[in-house]
């Protein structure tokens, strides 16, 4: 019964991935996606919301025209739920209709016709709404950029950003706000001036939205724009605005951000520009990460580990295993070791995949385990952790090697897929779809 259950949730995930068409047939020829299309014209408002509700459970992509037609109906339900269902189609052809459906009266169609977008890319979260999935900017760290964002070798149609684009001067606050964290969940660098702008004339909120959406386009080029906030008389803006600098990597504002560390009044904005500089940086800074590794401060503790990790000839193992066995903070413990297995002292590996098990401190182990694996030397070492007895061990680095996105994986992850916990086999089956994507 069990392996039933688990075959059954492949299944399910696997037609969810590819959106395969469900067709039925009525009567000579007819289909279910005719017959539906035919009650989008009905006089009847109630029988065109449900049509237009059944063909987005159809998945059937031959169904978009009918759709992008009801997108224009007078009746407001009956276009909100065209809207959705064109997100729940998963088809590029629906982008014109979803656009136009950014222009709709009712806020809350403008606000599903962005979520239709971003579906068409990344799989939403029950409830289909990108808006309700990530927690707000307060810490970078503990919530990774990275958990809702396309892949990096998935080509967006540019018709999706520049809809979103014009959305970003949208007469209502919620939309803007859902279409600046659209932009960056399809990393759509395209439009990063306008992003730019939206960023230096919104409200606290909005400018928070801009940062990570800045934050995962992962560009250099716009450490300009961002640095202007670093002026800002909001601490929590300016601390953002440094995390963020550290995380598109722009490198060019070191100095400035040393400035930061040092002068800013602000002891959380102070934090944020060390932990920028963590984030990348050079030789000449290991002398002030050194110095940090048995302060009184965790978090600069954890920070100077961090940046001691991506300098890894700049200080010897011996003080960092020191400093592992005498430090009593988990988060500063794991930073220790990610420093150390970027140093190919493989046996702190285990602390790392240890984090995978803890929903504490699990999101600090995969950005670390997902950094450390691009190094293809590493990777061979994580393998073995496929077969833990810890069943979420097993399923969250699934998810590491899919972020890594390295097709050499592909081959061990093939046993996983079977794996006798549901929850294990689905990740491992996601990752290995997703390599499979990488290697064409």
């Amino acid at each position: 019964m069990r392996r039933t259950i688990r075959y059954l949730a492949i299944v399910l995930f696997l037609g969810s991935m590819i959106a395969a068409p469900r067709t039925m047939r009525y009567g000579a020829g007819q289909t279910a996606v005719d017959r539906l299309s035919a009650q989008l014209k009905d006089r009847d408002p109630k029988v065109r919301e449900r049509a237009a509700k059944l063909l987005g459970e159809q998945g059937d992509p031959t169904g978009v025209p009918a759709l992008a037609e009801a997108v224009t109906d007078l009746d407001e339900d009956v276009r909100f739920a065209a809207v959705n269902s064109l997100g729940e189609i998963r088809s590029e052809a629906a982008i014109p209709a979803l656009v136009s459906g950014l222009a709709d009266p009712a806020k809350r169609v403008r606000e599903r016709a962005v979520d239709g977008l971003v579906a068409l890319y990344v799989v939403l979260p029950e409830g289909g709404s990108a808006f309700n999935l990530v927690r707000r900017v307060t810490d970078f760290f503990s919530n990774p950029v990275e958990d809702l964002a396309v892949n990096p070798w998935i080509q967006v149609d540019e018709r999706a950003a520049q809809g979103l684009k014009s959305a970003l001067t949208d007469r209502e606050r919620d939309v803007r706000l859902r279409a600046a964290r659209a932009l960056g969940i399809l990393r759509a660098r395209e439009v990063a001036p306008e992003l730019g702008t939206a960023m230096m004339v919104g409200d606290r909120r909005m400018r928070a939205e801009c940062l990570q959406a800045f934050a995962k386009m992962r560009d250099p080029a716009n450490g300009e724009t961002i640095a202007k906030l670093l002026r800002d008389t909001d601490d929590v803006t300016r601390a953002e605005a440094s995390r963020t600098l550290g995380l598109i990597g722009a490198r060019n504002l070191l100095p400035e951000l040393r400035r930061m560390y040092e002068d800013d009044p602000g002891k959380d904005v102070r934090r944020a520009a060390f932990e920028a500089m963590s984030l990348m940086p050079e030789p000449g800074l290991a002398g002030l990460f050194e110095s940090k590794l048995a302060g009184e401060d965790r978090r600069l503790r954890e920070y100077a580990a961090d940046g001691l990790a991506r300098l890894p000839q700049a200080s010897s193992a011996q003080l960092l295993r020191t400093r592992f066995s005498a430090e009593k903070d988990r988060r500063v413990t794991l930073a220790l070791a990610f420093a150390l297995v970027a140093r190919q002292e493989m046996p702190y590996l285990q602390t790392l995949m240890e984090s995978l098990d803890s929903p504490f401190y699990r999101d600090h182990g995969i950005a670390y385990l997902v950094e450390l694996g691009h190094d293809s030397r590493l990777l061979p070492g994580y393998y073995p952790f496929l077969r833990n007895e810890k069943p979420d061990i097993r399923r969250y680095l699934c998810l590491v090697l899919e972020r890594v996105g390295n097709p050499e994986a592909m081959e061990q992850l093939k046993p996983t897929m079977s794996d006798p916990v549901d929850e294990v086999a689905v990740a491992a089956t996601r990752a290995y779809r997703a390599l499979g994507q990488v290697k064409k």
